[in-house]
């Protein structure tokens, strides 16, 4: 049985428009159906930081918020619960 990178279910290709990745052209449809000024600058930005991460950085976006969330929170995290703790 395949398992890993040559699985059957890792053939598929990505959605694309034209090379923009399907995610990044959530803005331009939001674009679409709210025309205007900032939404085109805020659209642009996302579609800007999103080929970014997709091309430069060479990651998939969950790969992306994983590292982020990594780089922010740390690797060691605590067991303690501070909710419970601060309710004694």
């Amino acid at each position: 049985m395949a398992t890993g990178r040559y699985h059957w279910s890792h053939a598929a290709r990505e959605p694309r428009f034209f090379f923009i990745h399907s995610i990044a052209c959530l803005p331009l449809l939001a674009l679409v159906l709210h025309p205007s000024w900032k939404g085109l600058y805020v659209s642009l930005i996302v579609i800007a930081l999103l080929v970014w991460i997709e091309k430069v950085k060479k990651m998939t976006l969950r790969a992306f918020l994983r590292s982020t969330n990594l780089w922010v929170t740390g690797r060691v995290k605590t067991s303690l619960n501070l909710f419970k703790e601060l309710t004694r």
